[in-house]
């Protein structure tokens, strides 16, 4: 019980103590400290005071609700309030009670009725949300609509079936989804059942699913429109479309073998187990001569030619005691014109096969076959006599023949020998040329480490004692300023002359290996060399390139410097161009060098 006032906690205590009935009697004054001991779940029912120092009206009763959503509330109350009476209610409370009218009597009922009306509930509750399960986790839809196709309620298994989310499914007009041949059909069953409540259809039509296709469903409609607490129609929805399917299938299958047997160049016959006809395909005409329809119900043996009867009526004997194997046999049939035609069939015992429960029996038309075969004979019996006769002729040559075919092994062999001494001089000379590109490669390392070290030399050691002596030669040119005229020209030939020597001495060095190809890289070296070809030259160098403004294996960058080195050698010595173009581009695997002029 929460209730703040103390007399009124004290006087509804004692009612609940003075009777038979046992109760246990908790007690809070504030809020707060009810919905804490409610918070451990084992109140069986509350009496509620609505004015609490810490709450007031209705807030009181919605606090205690959330805290306690399953247990039984009685409000008490000093207020006859007809309203608030009957909002309380409304918003959950069993009963509203006024402390001034309080009996032991009154009270006792209010709690009885509480409790009784709360369990109801609760039965309720638990019915709703197993029926509830039952409905949204049914395999099959449920659908409750309207008399005009309004769409009420949704299972969840509508959105597999059909696709639809339920809550654009929901509002909308069944008959809408229907499909136009079927509507007319679905429209009629809906205004029969109308005037039949408690009665249900059952029918099979086709529903417009969400991604545009058609699906074939059953749909088992009951009324229920004078069930107050349905009021609609209820529709029990399956899909079978793959059932629809697998029918159309079938059927087609059926039209294509019956079109098959109808329309092949064998006959067909269906023969009881005593041989009498069950059915004949068209061809038995084309065949025998006879419609198929006039042979029903004749014995098969009839026809046949009596030296055959025995063996086909003994083999027939041997199918009836072999279910499911083939055998196979030819014999001799009248035509409707009084011929004999040699017939080939095929008989498998199916008797036992519900669906077909009979022999049956493939069959063509062989005469000109066995015809056939009789002038083959004759012309083998020829052939074998032809044959005897050329056996001795041949086994003189056969002799000879002998001899041809030692000699020819003989020098198949020597050639054979021949050919594995020239794979081996091949695999000899092929190792020598790998060995002498090896050698090469080598040579040309030792040829640019030699050109190296010798441009190096001139340079670093050469070039500067050359340098070196003309700063020295210079510093006594000034310190004889006052020498005679013919000493100064002497000094200024030497000097001429040391220059041209420094010149030719840095030439050599560059002409050597330029410096910069092993620090800076290809690139840098090719652009230097065309300026410097083309200072010397007077031709001009057009340079596109790609790929090549980074650094590649010091022997790969040689040989592409030497090779455009080379190639503009040949252009400055024999053409008489003024400008020569050099292309040059690298890929993942290859560097390739074009000059043109």
């Amino acid at each position: 019980m929460i209730e703040d006032e103390p007399d009124a906690t004290e006087i509804i205590t004692g009612l609940l103590k003075s009777g038979e009935d046992q109760f246990i009697v908790e007690c809070s004054d504030r809020l707060k400290t009810g919905l804490e001991r409610l918070s451990k779940d084992d109140i069986d029912l509350v009496l509620l005071d609505l004015t609490l120092p810490d709450s007031r009206s209705l807030d009181t009763l919605q606090s205690v609700q959330e805290q306690a959503p399953d247990c039984p509330i009685v409000v008490l109350t000093g207020t006859n309030d007809e309203s608030m009476a009957l909002q309380a209610v409304k918003i959950g409370a069993q009963d509203y009670v006024l402390k001034s009218d309080l009996t032991r009597q009154h009270l006792m009922r209010s709690i009885r009725y509480a409790l009784e009306r709360h369990h109801s509930e609760s039965i309720l509750k638990d019915n709703e949300k197993r029926f509830r399960a039952l409905f949204e986790n049914s395999w099959d839809g449920v659908v409750l609509k309207s008399v005009d196709g309004l769409i009420r309620y949704a299972s969840p298994a509508i959105t597999r079936i059909l696709g639809y989310a339920i809550d654009q499914f929901v509002g909308t007009n069944s008959f809408e989804y229907l499909h136009p041949d079927d509507r007319p059909v679905v429209e009629r069953l809906m205004s029969r059942l109308i005037d039949q409540p408690g009665s249900n259809v059952t029918t099979q039509f086709r529903f417009a699913h969400k991604d545009g296709s058609w699906r074939w469903v059953e749909c088992t409609t009951t009324n229920l429109l004078h069930d107050p607490s349905v009021g609609s129609f209820v529709c029990n929805i399956r899909d079978i479309t793959e059932n629809k399917l697998a029918e159309q299938t079938l059927r087609k299958r059926e039209e294509f073998f019956r079109a098959l047997i109808e329309n092949s160049w064998e006959g067909v016959l269906l023969l009881s187990n005593t041989g009498e006809i069950k059915y004949s395909s068209p061809s038995t005409e084309r065949i025998l001569g006879r419609p198929g329809d006039e042979m029903v119900r004749a014995n098969a043996f009839n026809y046949m030619h009596t030296d055959d009867l025995e063996r086909v009526q003994h083999k027939f004997q041997m199918l009836m005691a072999s279910p499911d194997q083939t055998l196979t046999e030819e014999f001799r049939y009248r035509h409707l014109d009084g011929s004999w035609r040699w017939i080939e069939s095929y008989g498998t015992n199916l008797l036992d096969t519900p669906s077909v429960q009979a022999i049956v029996v493939n069959y063509r038309d062989i005469t000109e076959r066995k015809t056939n075969e009789v002038a083959l004979r004759n012309a083998r019996d020829t052939l074998e006599q032809r044959v005897e006769a050329r056996t001795t002729e041949l086994v003189t040559l056969n002799a000879s023949l002998t001899e041809q075919i030692v000699e020819r092994t003989r020098a198949e062999k020597e050639l054979q020998e021949r050919n594995q001494r020239l794979a081996s001089l091949y695999e000899e000379v092929s190792e020598q040329r790998k060995q002498l590109q090896s050698l090469s490669h080598r040579l040309v390392e030792v040829q640019e480490q030699e050109r190296r070290d010798i441009a190096r030399e001139l340079h670093d050691e050469v070039g500067q004692v050359l340098t070196g002596l003309k700063m020295n030669l210079e510093l006594i040119r000034r310190a004889s300023s006052e020498s005679s005229e013919a000493h100064r020209a002497s000094f200024d030939q030497a000097m001429t002359q040391l220059n041209d020597l420094v010149s030719n001495v840095r030439n050599l060095s560059l002409n050597l290996r330029p410096a910069m190809l092993d620090d800076l890289g290809l690139l840098p070296a090719l652009l230097w060399q065309f300026d410097r070809f083309s200072a010397q030259t007077e031709i001009g160098v057009k340079f596109k390139h790609s790929g090549i403004d980074r650094r590649f294996e010091p022997r790969i960058e040689t040989a592409i410097y030497r090779i455009v080195q080379e190639a503009l050698t040949n252009v400055a010595r024999h053409t008489t161009v003024k400008e020569t173009s050099v292309l040059l581009w690298a890929t993942n695997e290859k560097i390739h060098v074009s000059n043109r002029r």
